[in-house]
């Protein structure tokens, strides 16, 4: 049984918890739950915003506790990259691309975790991504990652995953009608 139950719901503001249709305002909280302790009687506040954003940083967490310590170790490279909503409205069709272009060097994608932004002086919507690959070389990725060949996205080998990690997780939530805010891969998967 768990300890805490639903008690009480309260809408603070209609249907929408967007926040314009571009994505460039933060999302607003929609609803209040209060939560009570089925033992000791204690009541918690909570809203849907900050239940989202608990949501979004066990994903950062989960993907940095599987792949920081392999990182490390050498079998694993970490890819930190921010993509521009203008040159890939949905972030499916880059990741989809990142992939076939990994897998045309023989390198795989073991699992990834991705954040929507908006700068914070520019106010640009963008994605933050973390891909977690097989082992690349410095050498393999100067030449799948020059300058000229990648202009819609900047890419680096992350050396300090936990890092990016830490400034994405303090990120207010993004995203317009129907867009998601951050997303992971279904699986992340382990180095054999």
């Amino acid at each position: 049984m768990k300890p805490y139950f639903l008690y009480k719901y309260v809408n603070l503001m209609g249907e929408s918890d967007n926040s314009d249709n571009y994505g460039q305002t933060p999302q607003r909280a929609k609803s209040l739950k209060y939560f009570v302790n089925r033992f000791t009687g204690e009541m918690v506040l909570v809203t849907d915003l900050q239940q989202r954003k608990n949501k979004r940083n066990l994903h950062l967490d989960n993907f940095i506790t599987t792949y920081d310590n392999l990182q490390k170790e050498g079998l694993v490279s970490i890819l930190g990259i921010v993509v521009n909503v203008s040159e890939y409205n949905t972030i499916s069709k880059f990741l989809d691309s990142m992939r076939k272009k990994l897998k045309r060097k023989n390198i795989d994608t073991l699992g990834y975790v991705w954040v929507r932004d908006s700068g914070d002086r520019k106010a640009i919507p963008h994605f933050h991504i973390m891909i977690a690959t097989s082992k690349i070389s410095s050498e393999d990725f100067n030449k799948l990652f020059s300058k000229k060949r990648h202009s819609k996205y900047e890419v680096q080998l992350s050396y300090n995953p936990k890092g990016l990690k830490a400034y994405i997780k303090v990120k207010e939530l993004f995203g317009g009608k129907r867009q998601r805010a951050f997303g992971k891969s279904k699986v992340f998967k382990k180095v054999h």
